[in-house]
């Protein structure tokens, strides 16, 4: 799939792609962007993906003002696996961009964040975040992380980091201790964990959706341990 979206100065877009594809099937996103002056971009992908999913994402921030929100959920389940390649251009001054992608993985499924942020020389006060974060929950399921900066002008906040980690045993203990079952726990647990993504849903009836979708997704995945 090709989806190109040219944003006018001062407009809000809204982007949501969920991906819940069955085992053996191959889906590729390639989705270019253009913000121009004072414009909005928000892109949300849920991915519960049982198949391959390769989702490429390209934001050219060309617009004083302009901002950019890249949002990105992953739940991997038996050998499906999840690609997040984003690659956000800040051209010119006074813009800003924010990325979270999360991924839960369980199984022998495989994720990938591939993300990156470009700086101009011109393109002074940019400020720019990139976060990835991921839990495992097999010892079989595998996760690759690479975040990115790269950065020509002098006067910019930018961040970039990523994180690949279990459940923690401290506060599996304390459900436990308060009489829920271990599949009840990692649940609450990796609920709270995946909420962070959903929230950010301004649609009520798209976010009630896309978090039934999770929540039994995420259900399957923890019980299934």
């Amino acid at each position: 799939l090709i989806n190109q979206i040219q944003i006018a100065s001062g407009a809000l877009v809204n982007w949501l792609n969920i991906e819940n594809t069955l085992a053996g099937s191959i889906l590729v996103n390639q989705t270019r962007a253009r913000l121009e002056s004072a414009a909005q971009f928000r892109h949300h992908v849920i991915c519960p993906s049982r198949g391959f999913v390769r989702n490429n994402l390209d934001v050219h921030i060309s617009g004083k003002g302009a901002h950019a929100d890249l949002f990105g959920l992953s739940l991997g389940i038996g050998n499906s696996h999840c690609d997040h390649h984003s690659f956000v251009h800040h051209e010119v001054e006074n813009c800003s961009s924010n990325q979270l992608y999360k991924g839960i993985y369980a199984s022998k499924s495989t994720g990938v964040f591939n993300g990156k942020i470009l700086v101009d020389q011109e393109a002074q006060k940019t400020n720019a975040y990139q976060s990835g974060r991921n839990i495992l929950l097999s010892p079989d399921a595998r996760v690759f992380a690479k975040p990115q900066l790269e950065i020509f002008a002098d006067d910019v906040k930018c961040s970039h980091g990523a994180t690949i980690g279990q459940l923690e045993e401290e506060p599996l203990f304390y459900l436990r201790s308060r009489g829920l079952d271990l599949a009840t726990a990692r649940l609450l647990l990796v609920r709270a964990f995946a909420s962070e993504i959903l929230m950010e849903l301004g649609n009520e009836s798209l976010r009630e959706f896309a978090e039934n979708l999770a929540i039994a997704r995420l259900d399957e995945m923890t019980r299934s341990l």
